[in-house]
């Protein structure tokens, strides 16, 4: 599949073109589906706002010749040949690239404009509601609002502050009134309308807003404003210093012949609207001033060449991630066609079972995630997991389903993966370390029982174990073992026994989960223990988070001070035995070489 756009916005098209191609909330609903339905698109999504119009869509890679500004053009009843210059049309990674720059506001009239991610993101939600969108704009449409969030945060609010039309709006207004004790009408409650009237109250100025007597659900009414019906609006025209329109109406809601009726006349009249709220000769009556959304979103604020080169960089990691996703979901719908013979089936292995990937993700450092891991996870359409795991790997989740849950919902998250499977999705659960070890591979295991057509495939990872040995130098050069102080699943005097045996075999233990809230003396408990067969002075050592975050750096300590180390669930506790050492620094157990 391939990523077509086409699309004109402010830069190429006037006021009065753009309006011949604004479409409303409800002519976008039946328009997506008409043009996916009869153009035979994979998808389509269509943005439509003061500052642009455009038609996303996903086609086919073999489509040749295919003219989105055509399509568009005859969907909304206007001349082909005579507007095709106002679009530009764009394929491919562009498409990624400048739908991002167009959410983050970039391409805005305002820079920066906050309005427009909100507006990107209902574009996809109206597009979905009328099943119009696929899994490929789906995707390009998260990346994007991800990108945009990213840019917004990390650049543009510090370099500018943020900014919208209802903010251009109000601050023009103050360079040409006194607002404190103006009245102001604004017709429309919609979100603009309410947050130009919300503006206007605030800077001192009496406000009324309209309102429809056919409005349909919740009325929303900015506090402290008055309100009137839309038909008697003309009564406050007429004691308004100023009238702001912000509607999606399909006539003008203020007309030139109805304001030359009135005895008064207000001085500044502002039209939000595309198409057009207000009949443009209004601007010939004398003492009326009309600004439109063009003159409103006049913005001469700059980005700094560094500025923009994170902007740029911000970008390219998206567009990046959005083909590598791509890239993915090729290779394995190739590997689908191959594999079906007369339907799709889910997938299966090699004994016609539908398969469940069990995945380490080890430590939670990319750059120690197994290959075959990552190669498993970006091949599946859905991903289970722990929520604090899943977030572990946002690069690798774009474009896919998640099925998260918290702690002690491991079952709940484990029977949501089969049923998955079964539904023919192609499933990864996810765990931390390695899946097999305190993980969740034993659990699918038990549960596939009692479904003979589920097989689960293991995919090792690095354990909590071997990183933290790796941080504290080679403490698992000789035998060892591995226990867990929690007794949420395994009784408290098996984990006696389990330490005792290990300590009276001279073992050199890994300990994890050794202390939580509700288990506050837990590892002062062990430590009891091991010190009937230990001496005080074993070497020991911990590590939390090891090679989860930046910072990989582990403490040493005695047997006997271990009790008071600060550990927690996220630390793993390394005890060693009789040739355990410390040298240079760091926690050394002998192989027994002849040196």
């Amino acid at each position: 599949m391939k990523l077509l756009m086409t699309g004109l916005d402010y830069t190429r098209a006037d006021l009065d073109t753009r309006s011949r191609f604004a479409v409303t909330k409800e002519r976008s609903e039946r328009l997506v589906t008409a043009i996916k339905e009869g153009h035979q698109l994979g998808g389509c999504v269509l943005i439509s706002t003061c500052n642009r119009t455009e038609l996303y869509a996903s086609v086919d890679d073999d489509v040749q010749d295919l003219s989105l500004t055509r399509i568009l053009c005859e969907e909304l009843d206007q001349d082909y040949q005579a507007h095709r210059e106002y679009f530009s049309e764009l394929s491919g990674a562009a498409v990624i690239e400048h739908l991002c720059r167009v959410a983050a506001g970039l391409d805005s009239q305002i820079l920066g404009d906050d309005q427009i991610v909100t507006q990107t993101r209902e574009a996809l939600e109206l597009a979905r509601s009328q099943s119009s969108s696929d899994s490929y704009l789906e995707t390009l449409f998260r990346v994007a609002v991800q990108a945009a969030k990213s840019i917004k945060t990390n650049v543009i609010m510090h370099a500018l502050g943020s900014a919208s039309v209802p903010q251009e709006t109000v601050q023009i207004l103050q360079t040409m009134i006194d607002m404190q004790g103006s009245t102001a009408l604004v017709i429309g409650n919609g979100v603009i309308g309410r947050q130009v009237a919300t503006l206007l109250l605030d800077a001192g100025v009496a406000t009324t807003v309209t309102l429809r007597q056919y409005h349909r659900g919740v009325i929303q009414v900015p506090v402290g404003a008055q309100t009137v019906g839309y038909i008697d609006r003309y009564s406050v025209v007429e004691q308004a210093d100023i009238v702001i329109s912000a509607t999606t109406s399909n006539h003008f809601t203020v007309r030139y012949d109805e304001l030359l009726a009135l005895a008064k006349r207000p001085q500044i009249i502002i039209d939000l609207a595309v198409p057009r709220d207000v009949e443009p000769e209004v601007q010939d009556i004398p003492g009326i001033q009309l600004l439109t959304i063009d003159d409103i979103s006049l913005d001469g604020r700059q980005l700094s060449a560094s500025s923009l080169a994170q902007i740029d960089g911000i970008i390219s990691e998206h567009v990046s991630r959005y083909l590598n996703w791509q890239k993915n979901k090729e290779i394995l719908s190739r590997l689908d066609r191959t594999q079906s013979k007369k339907s799709y089936k889910p997938r299966l292995d090699g004994e016609n079972k539908v398969k469940v990937f069990a995945v380490g993700l080890g430590p939670g450092n990319p750059g120690l995630l197994a290959p075959r891991a990552r190669e498993a996870i970006l091949a599946c359409d859905c991903i289970v997991g722990y929520t604090s795991y899943l977030k572990l790997i946002p690069d690798l989740l774009v474009g896919k389903q998640t099925i998260s849950t918290g702690m002690r919902s491991e079952a709940r998250r484990c029977q949501a993966a089969i049923d998955a499977a079964l539904e023919g999705k192609q499933v990864a659960v996810i765990c931390s370390g390695d899946a097999g070890i305190y993980g969740m591979a034993g659990l699918l295991f038990e549960l596939a029982e009692q479904h003979p057509e589920v097989s689960i495939e293991v995919i090792p990872g690095i354990t909590a174990a071997n990183a933290a040995a790796a941080v504290l130098g080679s403490p698992l050069s000789n035998d060892f073992a591995v226990i867990s102080l929690s007794d949420l699943l395994t009784p408290w005097d098996i984990i006696e026994k389990r330490l005792e045996a290990m300590a009276l075999a001279d073992m050199v233990l890994c300990l994890y989960n050794p202390q939580s809230n509700k288990r506050s003396n837990y590892l002062a408990r062990a430590c009891d223990i091991l010190l009937r067969h230990k001496p005080p002075e074993t070497k020991c050592g911990y590590v939390r988070n090891a090679f989860r975050g930046e910072v990989n750096s582990g403490s040493l300590c005695t047997l006997a001070e271990l009790p008071a180390a600060p550990v927690d669930m996220l630390t793993t506790v390394i005890i060693g035995n009789s040739d355990t050492r410390i040298t240079n620094g760091k926690l050394v157990t002998a192989r027994g070489y002849r040196l």
